[in-house]
């Protein structure tokens, strides 16, 4: 019965899943959303500029 018991331990299963899991799925999010708002500003720019020298 004792045998069992540290098989399947708690304080094993829970450290190596749940540590192993988070730190690779945090960087890999993070750095993909501030590349595309970069684009779509060059856009405005350009048609407000040429209302302006119209008037």
């Amino acid at each position: 019965m004792t045998k069992l018991a540290l098989s399947y331990h708690p304080a094993f299963f829970p450290i190596l899943t749940p540590t192993s899991t988070p730190p690779p799925l945090l960087p890999l999010q993070i750095p993909p959303p501030p590349a595309p708002p970069p684009p779509p500003p060059s856009s405005p720019p350009e048609p407000v500029h040429s209302l302006q020298g119209e008037n």
